[in-house]
């Protein structure tokens, strides 16, 4: 029910959106009578609604068509990044640092299906971890992934500290 009325507010304004944070103030406006009583079942005072307890809905009511575009791309991304991950790693990649990333991407896929049903990114801690995760998937730079030839070397993961090393003497 409240995806449907969600929906049908999207519908009233596509194109730039509602603005960030007012889903609440404009979805009583297209609330049905019949969520209102599936909702306040049993209760002395019928609820409120806060959020659409769906954040690929509710992210684009709030944010029209830039929005959209925001989350194809971010899409893109992520897409292009779980091909580099899964499927066609470097070959010269330190083998923790694959699994690494593997495991960030894992999490960011399952904080993106756990959006469908309800609103983590909405709480800074799990966007903290999102984002966090996210960072992790990004690609390396090629002078700082290890080179084939000296696979048992271990890569260094902060490779500017020798260079600030080297200045500082």
């Amino acid at each position: 029910e409240i995806a449907r009325s969600t929906t049908q507010l999207w519908a009233q304004s596509p194109i730039w959106g509602l603005g960030p944070g007012q889903f609440a103030v404009h979805y009583p406006r297209v609330r049905s009578d019949h969520e209102i009583e599936l909702s306040s079942q049993g209760r002395q005072f019928a609820t409120e609604v806060r959020t659409a307890h769906d954040d690929w809905l509710e992210f684009p009511l709030e944010t029209g068509i830039p929005g959209i575009l925001l989350i194809a791309l971010f899409l893109a991304w992520f897409g292009l990044s779980l091909y580099r991950v899964w499927i066609k790693p470097s070959t010269g990649q330190n083998v923790r640092l694959c699994i690494t990333q593997q495991c960030a991407s894992v999490v960011v896929l399952l904080v993106l299906f756990h959006s469908i049903v309800d609103y983590p990114l909405r709480t800074s801690s799990m966007l903290g971890y999102f984002a966090a995760c996210c960072g992790l998937m990004l690609s390396l730079p090629a002078d700082t992934r290890q080179s084939s030839s000296s696979s048992d070397a271990e890569p260094e993961l902060f490779p500017i500290a020798p260079q600030m090393e080297r200045r500082s003497q």
